[in-house]
């Protein structure tokens, strides 16, 4: 972790978003091979201290 990172993490006006989106049925591959290339991008945006991916556990429909 670097001294931004450190700074950042430190910050009070940290946001959180979980967000959970329904996965097209028969898209699986493409829609997270299209999150997987949106994650390096929102990776290298300013102020971003992590961004990641999660499939809900007895929903395999559904990322969060």
């Amino acid at each position: 972790m670097n001294e931004v990172d450190r700074q950042n993490r430190n910050n009070k006006n940290e946001v959180l978003l979980i967000i959970s989106r329904r996965i097209v049925p028969g898209k699986r591959h493409e829609q997270i091979a299209a999150y997987e290339h949106l994650a390096s991008v929102v990776r290298a945006e300013p102020g971003c201290l992590q961004y990641d991916r999660h499939p809900v556990v007895g929903d395999e429909d559904r990322l969060c």
